[in-house]
């Protein structure tokens, strides 16, 4: 297969666990959100809805942002808090293998924050293989799949570039394929 850039997403793509590490992370947040707002964790959890709510948000992240919340230090409370090997990620011979075979521009588009997806690909020792990640700062907060989110991938398609788009989530791919990229996979 060829492309001139490779979009991969990061969780359920990249490496497996990704429930594991996206329930540990809830819990950080729900901590988060208890000493912030200094409340129980259970009035955490029920605040941590309403604010999804009130900003029509399905991200903890955006919600507690447009609440006045400091991004970087929520960000490196919740997200890069956790210890990749906790959850069984360990550098990977396949996917260095499988990254070096495919030539072209390679980059990790998510909805997580980009710090996150660095420490997912620095605990698998591939992150020399990418040149970007483009992460929720990065697509100024829109979400895959809206197409806002594609963004980097609809400029590069305009610039006569082939695409290919790894990603999980069928949605995701749907919208790859509607914006005119030449490759959509499911996962590795």
């Amino acid at each position: 297969m060829n492309a001139d850039v490779w979009a991969f997403d990061n969780d359920g793509t990249l490496y497996d666990t990704h429930l594991e590490v996206e329930n540990a992370i809830k819990n950080l947040m729900i901590q988060y959100i208890a000493t912030h707002y200094g409340i129980c964790e259970k009035s955490a959890i029920k605040k941590r809805c309403a604010l999804l709510k009130k900003y029509n948000t399905k991200y903890t992240l955006i919600a507690l942002k447009k609440d006045g919340v400091c991004e970087d230090d929520f960000i490196q409370k919740t997200y890069l808090s956790i210890q990749p090997s906790d959850f069984g990620i360990y550098p990977s011979v396949h996917l260095k293998e499988l990254l070096s075979s495919l030539s072209g521009d390679k980059i990790v588009l998510t909805n997580n924050p980009s710090e996150f997806a660095k420490l997912i690909l620095s605990a698998l020792e591939i992150e020399n293989f990418f040149s970007q990640i483009i992460g929720m700062r990065e697509m100024n907060y829109a979400q895959k799949p809206a197409v806002e989110a594609f963004q980097f991938l609809i400029d590069q398609l305009n610039k006569g570039k082939r695409v290919a788009l790894i990603d999980d989530c069928k949605e995701n791919i749907d919208v790859a394929q509607r914006i005119g990229c030449d490759i959509c996979l499911a996962k590795l």
